[in-house]
Order: structure tokens, then sequence, then C-alpha cells
């Protein structure tokens, strides 16, 4: 799933994930799935990671038959950023590792701090 988000540096945001299967329908029961959310910079005008991991964060499974996880982000997730990012969401499930979302991260910079 390729998506965007915005949030303001330092902020506190539940990411909320349903994973769907092929048909883009039926949710993929993740009861058993571990998930990793990870943010980083991105290539100018691209939707591609480039260096290092800039926050990264586990998903917690809030309704595992019905395919939802959450991605808590706390303050210090982003307290230092600003600008348009490259995040990815991985999922492991019976072994196999899926992409299951990734896309954009705006950040806008706090003008109360």
């Amino acid at each position: 799933m390729r998506g965007s988000f915005q949030m303001h540096s330092g902020d506190s945001r539940v990411l909320e994930l349903t994973v769907y299967g092929a048909d883009g329908v039926t949710p993929v029961n993740v009861t058993a799935a571990t998930a990793t959310f990870a943010l980083s910079a991105r290539a100018s005008g691209q939707l591609a990671p480039v260096g290092a991991i800039l926050a990264s964060k586990a998903g917690t499974v809030v309704d595992g038959p019905n395919g939802r996880l959450d991605f808590n982000l706390e303050p210090a997730d982003t307290a230092a950023l600003a600008g348009v990012y490259y995040y990815e969401i991985q999922m492991v499930l019976g072994g196999a590792t899926s992409t299951v979302a990734f896309g954009t991260a705006a950040i806008l910079a706090d003008l109360i701090e």
C-alpha cells in the first residue's frame, strides 16, 4: 500500500494500518505478525530511501483478525526533523517478509517548541 502522511515535528502520533490481502478488500489476519515502521531521508524528487534510518518503531497488533496494526510515534522520534521523508512498514508473518506500506511523510517544523 502506498500512502503519505503529515505531522508536526516533536508531536505524538499513532499511525494506524490495516493490512489487506491481494484482493484489496479482505483483511489479513496479523495476530502472529511482527511489523516495523522505519523513516529515512529520501532521494530528491523520488520515492526511495537515502542513508540511515532516522526513526524506527515496532508495531502493535490492535485487532489481529481484522488486520489492524498501530505504530506509536513519540515526540523524540521526530523532534529534530523537518522536511519530506521516505517511510516503509515491513511485516513478518508465517516466515514471509512483506513491505505492506510505503510512501512519504511530511514533517513540518514546529512554531511552538
